[in-house]
């Protein structure tokens, strides 16, 4: 007996998948043949194992065993198929109507089941927040797992300060991957925390509107799987910290991204503070924007964000802001991703200092996707049929109902009923039909 690992490529769709069998136990002259969705053997035994694993690049799917059948010399297997954007995914929301002035701690708590040891954690928050009303007061908001914040890569996190006073709720949204948490019963929870230094009057939901809370797990990771075509989830998440910049590129945001496929578009997130130094001059502007390989994305438009205080006094605010968009006609392969900072584009504006008060983390997601219809809409089969063929595409009387359909041309044998001709060609169909 001898013990061979063969893999077998199924065509889906669009797409190309895999199927390995890891520990297939046959005889030395087995042979197998592939043949679609089955693999015919044939032997003198049937004694066969079939454990196998298939990756589809949003999730892996694992099959514990294929349909086996047949005789003495030979069995047919008959893999389990399943296209790669029909796997199931796993993602929760929960919402929250309430107001909170929790001091510090956990605020809410939300349970998630978590399938896979193997996948990431995305987690997002969508909501109002205040950090503080007086001067110089802010709070840091962030999500923990099972009671601790998140370590690997860092923390999720958002911030809110300001050096004057000002009581206003904004409404906040951040979010972040999180790995390295086993699979099961996972506690999300939503906490309030200080600043360095800072005092706080920590402010967190609102009843005029709902705050939520996103969970999903997903495989992160360039190249994940063995679906290349299938690039949904082509995910890598960067974090640094924020830094000051006066001009150019944050040289800790800049990083690398390989792209798999060439006709697809690169969506990217950041997550992290924005203010600006109170003697900056006003009025001013101060804007941050992608590039890709040292230049701006060209399609649709530049992906960016601006803050600007159009008259005195600046208020040195930090907050966490996100700046989000899809760049296309990005070539495949590798790609240097990095958020910059500097004059704003239009108006007559001096550009003002940016400010790295609060030293918290900031982070980039990257991640491909294909735009417009879907892959499998492209296979349409749009059926063209007329009445100029007596098997009329396969249609056949039913003899169950009340009455039939007759096929002809001309006109009918009734006199002053029907049509004289057909609409086009030359047959029709027509039911013949008296008053009671």
């Amino acid at each position: 007996m001898s013990r061979r690992s063969f893999t077998i490529f199924l065509v889906l769709g669009s797409f190309v998948c895999t199927s390995v069998v890891k520990s297939w136990q046959i005889e030395d002259d087995h042979v197998c043949q592939v043949f679609g969705n089955e693999v015919l053997c044939q032997s003198t035994t049937t004694s066969i194992r079939l454990p196998c694993i298939r990756e589809c690049g949003r999730y892996k799917e694992n099959c514990q065993s294929a349909r086996v059948y047949g005789n003495d010399r030979q069995c047919r297997i008959q893999l389990k198929t399943i296209t790669c954007d029909r796997v199931e995914g796993n993602i929760q929301q929960w919402t929250w109507n309430k107001w909170s002035t929790t001091s510090g701690g956990q605020v809410l708590s939300v349970n998630y089941m978590k399938k896979n040891a193997s996948t990431a954690l995305r987690v997002r928050w969508s909501g109002r927040i205040r950090g503080g009303y007086s001067s110089n007061y802010g709070s840091r908001f962030y999500f923990t797992f099972n009671g601790a914040p998140c370590s690997e890569p860092a923390g999720i996190e958002a911030v809110d300060w300001t050096g004057a006073g000002r009581n206003y709720i904004q409404h906040t949204e951040f979010e972040g991957l999180c790995n390295n948490i086993p699979a099961g019963r996972i506690q999300i929870g939503f906490n309030v925390g200080k600043l360095p230094g800072i005092s706080w009057q920590p402010y967190l939901g609102w009843s005029l509107g709902n705050c939520k809370i996103t969970a999903e797990e997903v495989d992160l990771g360039e190249n994940k799987g063995t679906c290349p075509h299938h690039t949904v989830f082509n995910v890598k998440q960067h974090t640094f910290a924020t830094a000051d910049t006066a001009s150019g590129i944050y040289s800790a945001s800049a990083f690398s991204y390989t792209k798999l496929a060439p006709d697809t578009s690169l969506r990217v997130r950041w997550f992290g503070t924005l203010g600006v130094k109170s003697q900056s001059p006003a009025p001013g502007c101060l804007r941050f924007y992608f590039t890709f390989n040292g230049e701006e994305c060209k399609a649709p438009t530049p992906i960016d964000g601006a803050i600007a205080w159009l008259t005195d006094p600046i208020i040195r605010t930090q907050t966490t802001h996100s700046i989000e968009g899809i760049c296309q006609n990005l070539g495949q392969g590798d790609h240097a991703v990095a958020l910059n900072v500097g004059q704003c584009l239009f108006g007559n504006l001096n550009q003002m200092d940016p400010d790295p008060r609060v030293n918290d983390v900031s982070r980039i997601i990257v991640e491909e996707v294909r735009l417009g219809k879907s892959q499998f809409a492209e296979q349409a089969v749009l059926l063209t049929c007329s009445f100029e063929s007596s098997s009329i595409c396969g249609f056949t009387q039913s003899t169950n109902d009340d009455f039939n359909w007759t096929r002809r041309s001309g006109g009918t044998s009734s006199s002053y009923t029907g049509p004289s001709s057909a609409y086009s060609g030359s047959y029709y169909m027509y039911i013949e039909t008296s008053s009671p």
